[in-house]
C-alpha cells in the first residue's frame, strides 16, 4: 500500500539531517505572528474516513514510523528554497518535542518521499540586496510513499507545546491500494494575487529560523496557464542545521 499526501498553500518541507525523516512546517501566522495586516491561516488534515478539515493547528502528526521503500528525493525546484534565500537552515527546536511558536503545526514523512508538483505560476524572486531571477513556483506538491506499513501503525497527533494529551485519530480508509491524505495551510479569508504584486504571506517562512537572517520577496510576474490567481503563499523548502 502507497501512501500519497497533498500540501497545498504555506508550507516548508525540511529534510532532518540526522534521521532523513521529512518535516513539513506550517508557519504561524496572523497578528501575533506577522503583523496585522497578513490574515490568519487555518492548518488542516483532510483524509477518507476521518473528521473532514481536521484543525491541526498547535498539533503535529508523525508519520515516519510508516517505514517505505523506493527513492528519497529532494522537494523539486518549483518549491523556492528559502533556506538559501536566508542564508541559514531550520535549527532543531523547530523538529523537535517544543518548537518555537513560529511553527503553527508539523506533518512528518518517512525518508522515502517522491514529489509530484501542481499547477504552477512564474514568480520574481527579489533579494534584500535587489537581485532578482524569475522562477516557476507551485502552491501544491504530492507526496508519495511506496510499501507504507500501515497495518498496526497507530494514528496519533501530537501537541506541539504539551498544552494538551496525544490524541487518537479515525484510520484512514483506503481508497484502493492506497491511503490519501490532503494538508492544507491557507488563508481563512482567501485574497487575489495580481500581476506585478507580491505574495504578501511568503514572509512568513523567514519567521521560522532563527534570527537574523536575510530575507526576500516573490512578485506575480505570469498567473497560472489555467487562468486565475494562485494562492499568495507559495510552498517552500530549506535544508536543517546539523545533527
Amino acid at each position: 500500500m502507497d501512501l500519497y499526501v497533498t500540501f497545498t498553500g504555506l508550507c516548508l518541507f525540511v529534510r532532518d539531517r540526522s534521521t532523513r525523516n521529512l518535516h513539513v512546517l506550517m508557519p504561524g501566522t496572523g497578528t501575533g505572528a506577522g503583523g496585522p495586516h497578513v490574515e490568519a491561516h487555518l492548518a488542516t488534515l483532510d483524509y477518507p474516513g476521518g473528521i473532514p478539515d481536521l484543525d491541526m493547528r498547535d498539533w503535529a502528526l508523525d508519520l515516519s514510523g510508516l517505514g517505505g521503500t523506493g527513492m528519497e528525493e529532494r522537494a523539486p525546484d518549483t518549491v523556492v528554497d528559502v533556506g538559501a534565500l536566508a542564508g541559514k537552515g531550520i535549527d532543531r527546536e523547530q523538529l523537535g518535542s517544543g518548537p518555537r511558536s513560529t511553527v503553527a503545526s508539523r506533518i512528518t514523512l518517512p525518508p522515502r518521499v517522491r514529489f509530484e508538483s501542481g499547477e504552477t505560476a512564474e514568480w520574481t524572486v527579489v533579494r534584500d540586496d535587489g537581485t532578482r531571477r524569475d522562477v516557476i513556483l507551485t502552491h501544491d506538491v504530492t507526496c508519495r510513499v511506496q510499501s507504507v506499513r500501515a497495518g498496526r501503525f497507530r494514528w496519533v497527533r501530537e501537541p506541539l507545546r504539551g498544552m494538551t494529551r496525544s490524541q487518537e485519530l479515525r484510520r484512514p480508509r483506503p481508497m484502493g491500494d492506497a491511503i490519501v491524505l490532503f494538508v492544507r495551510h491557507l488563508p481563512i479569508v482567501p485574497s487575489e494575487t495580481l500581476v506585478g504584486s507580491g505574495a504578501v504571506h511568503f514572509k512568513h517562512y523567514f519567521s521560522v529560523f532563527k534570527p537574523p537572517v536575510r530575507t526576500a520577496q516573490l512578485i506575480l510576474k505570469r498567473p497560472p496557464s489555467r487562468g486565475g490567481s494562485p494562492f499568495n503563499c507559495m510552498l517552500a523548502q530549506s535544508e536543517s542545521e546539523g545533527a
